[in-house]
This record gives C-alpha cells, sequence and structure tokens, in this order.
C-alpha cells in the first residue's frame, strides 16, 4: 500500500496543487476534479497530454482516478447515456495516464429508508445488476479495476454486489469514516476493520475522524487500521480525501495535517512509524 491524495481536496486546481503536492514528499496522487477546470473525465486529448506530462515532470504517478462514476440512484435512460459517456472519458484518462484503478459507484445511492435493501432484497440486486451491466462489461473490456466506495452504501450492499459481479480485483474503496460508528464496529473492532480490509483496494482518509480539528467526530484509530491494511495486503492507495467540513483552515493546510497524520499512523512494519496514536493539535502538527 502507499500514500496518496485527492488533488482537488487542496481547493486548487492540478497545475497550482501538484507541485505543493510533491514538495510534501508524495510519489502519488489521485485526480477527480479540478483538472484544468474539469472532471478527470471531461479532458480532450490535447490537455490529457498535458497532464500526463505534468504528472512526469513532477516524478509522480497516479494512484486511482477517483470518480463519480454512476453516482446515482436508479437512473433513467437519458442519465445512464450519460454515464456511459463519462465511462468513455474515464478510459481515455486512465490510457493516458497508465491508472487502471477507477473509484466508481453502482447506480444505488438509496434514500435512508432503503439502506440496506441492496444486501437483503435480491429483486434490488437484480434492478442494479440490470442496469449496472452495460458499464461493468465495458470497464472489463477495457481492463478497468473497479473500486466501489460505501459512501451512501452500507459495506453490506457493496459486498452483495461484488459477489454478483464476480470479478477478479473489483473490491471496495473504502472511506473509513463512513459507517465507523455502525454497531458492528462497536461490538468488535479489530474484527470489523479486518472485514471492511478484505474486500478493500484503496482507502480514503477523510480529516473528520482523524485530526482533532474536527472534535465533533469520533476519534479513528488510524495506526489500527493501516497495521490491519498492511498485515492483510491491501496494496492500494491510502488516499487523503480531506473534506473539510466548515473550513477549520485553509485546505493546503488541513491536507498537508492529514498527510502528517497518515505518514505517523504508517505501519513501522511498512517503513513508518506508527505512533499517531492520538490526533494533533493544529499547533503541533504545524511545529512538525
Amino acid at each position: 500500500m502507499y500514500i496518496s491524495i485527492f488533488s482537488d481536496e487542496l481547493g486548487l486546481d492540478v497545475a497550482e496543487a501538484l507541485p505543493i503536492i510533491k514538495s510534501w514528499g508524495l510519489k502519488h496522487v489521485d485526480f477527480r476534479a479540478k483538472v484544468f477546470g474539469k472532471g478527470i473525465e471531461m479532458l480532450d486529448n490535447d490537455e490529457r497530454k498535458q497532464l500526463r506530462k505534468l504528472v512526469d515532470d513532477h516524478g509522480m504517478t497516479v494512484g486511482c482516478l477517483q470518480t463519480s462514476l454512476c453516482k446515482v440512484h436508479l437512473p433513467d435512460g437519458e442519465r445512464q447515456k450519460k454515464e456511459t459517456e463519462k465511462l468513455e472519458g474515464i478510459i481515455r484518462a486512465a490510457d493516458a495516464l497508465e491508472c487502471r484503478l477507477i473509484r466508481s459507484f453502482s447506480y444505488w445511492q438509496p434514500q435512508v429508508e432503503e439502506s440496506g435493501t441492496l444486501a437483503t432484497h435480491p429483486q434490488a440486486l437484480e434492478t442494479v445488476m440490470d442496469l449496472f451491466a452495460p458499464i461493468a462489461r465495458r470497464a472489463q473490456e477495457a481492463g478497468l479495476i473497479l473500486s466501489f466506495e460505501n459512501c451512501g452504501v452500507l459495506p453490506d450492499e457493496l459486498f452483495a454486489l461484488l459477489d454478483a459481479l464476480d470479478v477478479p480485483g473489483w473490491d471496495m474503496a473504502w472511506d473509513v469514516a463512513n459507517t465507523w460508528g455502525c454497531e458492528e464496529r462497536k461490538r468488535d473492532e479489530d474484527a470489523f476493520i479486518a472485514r471492511m480490509v478484505k474486500r478493500a483496494n484503496c482507502v480514503h482518509v477523510k480529516a473528520a475522524g482523524a485530526l482533532s480539528i474536527m472534535p465533533r467526530y469520533e476519534a479513528i484509530p488510524y495506526v489500527k487500521v493501516l497495521e490491519i491494511c498492511h498485515k492483510l495486503g491491501m496494496s492500494g492507495p491510502v488516499s487523503a480525501e480531506t473534506h473539510n467540513f466548515g473550513r477549520k483552515g485553509p485546505d493546503v493546510d488541513v491536507s498537508k495535517m492529514l498527510v502528517d497524520l497518515i505518514r505517523d499512523a504508517w505501519p513501522a512494519g511498512a517503513g513508518g512509524r506508527g505512533k499517531a496514536l492520538v490526533p494533533c493539535t493544529p499547533s503541533e502538527r504545524m511545529r512538525k
């Protein structure tokens, strides 16, 4: 596994963000939005070449294209067509950047009252599979490795989807902060983390739950999370997705604090320090 970061979480467009990310010593970067003012899937051929040169000039590698593919609930035909077009743009970007790992969704973003249905109602799963099948086929043809995020979707729903798709390498983008407060985690934290990691090919780390500038959120023990990731062989990116809720500080500064925390929590067995037992305060971070 390796550290990466959503470039747009710095609040800057890519040409401004990359030098800063490079200055932090990161070798990997994820793209989503703010790529020459666009989403990564919307670049034209010249812009893709320009982005590739920018990445190469900074000696970096793309960890994941963190797209919003299929992040819509049971869409109609017109919206499905737009998502199909989006996928083609993603494929072109993936080819240009030599990155096959793609964050995706599955046409299932239910209201609260429907939450969990995909794992318990076979008809709901069949409906989603029918809608998503053309996207899945094209993604496989293009050699993409999809990573489905647990955003608006419960882990068990994603696991049901992954089991139904049955595509080697396709797994979950585990956003640790999402559903951290669930009863399963409270019953047995280590077992919960291990169950998530076993199905993950990407991990997202938000400032919420990691940095003490977000006091409303329960602290997440990232030393333990990343140690279990290492022990279980999670090989994908651990990506800082800052989400600076409430603007607790400039996005660049908060993103740097989050990267530092991930570094501190990195397992000793993977060349890290494994020491971030308590989130540091902003003043402590800035002194580092």
